[in-house]
């Protein structure tokens, strides 16, 4: 199952949809008029979050804020859109790829690094000097792990004991 949450992120949908075509499975896309945030209005009031960050109540709060205005009504929304997405996943799934498009030099397997900000949540790290930093794989779990990096990509497994609880589908 590949998930698209960001409705701006053009390159990973595309790459989803060609290895769909080939493999089958299904795309769970979020439909947001090519904006990367959701805003809505409820109470006549105007609301905007990240759906990447919207699988916790904490992250849901935080992303609220972080644009401007949250309150309980609000996060509760949020949280049942959240929900309703994970529904759409069917129950024997057993591999969910959220796609992401990085900014170049923004986001990178460097920040999973020792000393990069993200360092904490990673568990271990694969670095492939030929490959382009910002194109990685963030995985959960330690074979998935192990198969990338032995197939010579960038990869990162997360530490999902210590990972900081910023309301992502991996967390």
């Amino acid at each position: 199952v590949f998930i698209a949450l960001h409705d701006n992120e053009f390159t990973g949908l595309e790459t989803a949809k060609s290895v769909l075509e080939t493999t089958g499975g299904l795309l769970i896309e979020i439909e947001n008029d090519n904006n990367r945030n959701i805003n809505f209005i409820l109470d006549r009031r105007s609301f905007e979050f990240d759906p990447n960050r919207m699988f916790s109540k904490a992250g849901i709060k935080k992303t609220l804020q972080t644009f401007g205005r949250s309150n309980e009504r609000a996060i509760n929304e949020v949280d049942r859109f959240a929900k309703r997405i994970v529904q759409l996943i069917p129950k024997a799934t057993y591999c969910i790829v959220a796609i992401h498009d990085n900014t170049n030099g923004e986001y990178s397997v460097s920040n999973y690094q020792k000393g990069g900000r993200s360092a904490n949540d990673a568990k271990h790290v694969t670095v492939v000097a030929l490959q382009d930093p910002d194109d990685f794989f963030l995985t959960t779990d330690s074979q998935v792990f192990r198969q990338l990096s032995a197939k010579k990509y960038n990869v990162v497994l997360q530490h999902n004991l210590r990972v900081k609880e910023d309301g992502s589908l991996s967390v």
